[in-house]
């Protein structure tokens, strides 16, 4: 027979140990099974074949279980002190495995974390780079604002003067609105149409 199936096997017979273990010594009794099965589950090789840890309590819990019988045939007497061995190194091989998978285990957990908080550190940059290109896009429009204000208050420092440092009416009104032909103001030709009046009517 395979190891493979022989391991599986000892693991069925181990399991209804571990269920009943008066029971299951019974059957052993009656099929003359007793000494051929711990024989075998305690060799070195088939003790070696139960090599990850649902196998290896599967193995101690059993032979512990068989030990708790009620009545402990003769045949399984001739092989108490081999069971016990095989159930301390057992569960010695045990502890040490179940320890190396939990560190095994912490350093993975460790290694996702500090993954985490690279990425997370990644995103806080990127972020803070995004505040910063609105930042400087705020003082590009800030500086446009202030260009656009300079250039008014440069337009209106270019209106001409009069002699009171107001600016002059009369050269406003020069282009305002006649396209630039500078026609006399009203008043002015009332005056002189009512000069013109008078000294015809003297001449008369």
């Amino acid at each position: 027979m395979k190891e493979h199936l022989k391991r599986h096997l000892l693991g069925v017979w181990l399991c209804a140990l571990a269920y009943n273990p008066n029971l299951t010594m019974d059957y052993f009794e009656r099929e003359k099974l007793t000494n051929e099965f711990f024989n075998q589950v305690t060799q070195p090789d088939t003790v070696l074949g139960f090599a990850n840890i649902y196998e290896k309590k599967l193995l101690i819990i059993g032979l512990a279980a068989a030990l708790s019988a009620s009545n402990l045939p003769q045949a399984m007497q001739a092989h108490l002190l081999k069971i016990i061995k095989t159930a301390i190194t057992s569960l010695q091989k045990l502890r040490a495995q179940e320890a190396k998978a939990l560190k095994k285990a912490a350093k993975k957990e460790i290694k996702v974390s500090a993954n985490d908080e690279d990425e997370e550190d990644d995103e806080d940059d990127d972020e803070e780079d995004e505040g910063d290109d609105d930042d400087n896009d705020n003082d590009d429009h800030m500086e446009e604002k202030s260009e656009e204000g300079s250039g008014v208050e440069s337009e209106q420092e270019e209106l001409p003067m009069n002699a009171d440092g107001a600016p002059d009416e009369d050269e406003e009104e020069k282009g305002d609105g006649n396209g630039g032909l500078g026609f006399v103001d009203s008043d002015e030709s009332d005056d002189d149409l009512d000069e013109a009046v008078s000294a015809t009517q003297s001449s008369c």
